[in-house]
């Protein structure tokens, strides 16, 4: 699965190294930071950098202590001012997808079970934002 999402970050070097790391808009792509405002679980990390293609951006991450179907909970209750394209599906064995637009875009959000870690009460997910242009 392909993800979207860039961490935003502001004032130290750190986050001049992730801002240098995010994509560059493309020609009728999306405008600078209109990726960073998507909302993500708290204990989300990026799994590599972000991809843009076309009119679509995407960004893989890791979540803890949250099972893939609570990742799509928490889209569910913070895209308010989204419009939900259906109702979030279960697509596979631990494996959930939904779908959402705002304006002239549309927002995939899809989630899976991760590895578990070393701690057996934790769980893990993996999800990916994609960010397409419409």
């Amino acid at each position: 699965m392909t993800a979207a999402l860039v961490l935003s970050g502001c004032g130290d070097g750190e986050a001049d190294v992730q801002r240098e790391a995010q994509p560059s808009p493309v020609a009728g792509g999306f405008s600078e930071g209109s990726f960073d405002a998507l909302p993500r679980p708290p204990t989300s990390e990026a799994t590599g950098a972000a991809v843009e293609k076309a009119s679509v951006i995407s960004q893989s991450y890791e979540v803890r202590n949250r099972p893939p179907e609570r990742v799509l909970e928490f889209y569910e209750q913070e895209l308010r001012d989204w419009t939900a394209v259906g109702s979030v599906e279960k697509i596979g064995v631990g494996t959930y997808r939904g779908v959402w637009t705002k304006a002239n875009a549309e927002l995939t959000v899809s989630a899976t079970s991760g590895p578990t870690l070393s701690q057996s009460d934790e769980v893990r997910a993996q999800y990916s934002l994609s960010l397409r242009k419409m």
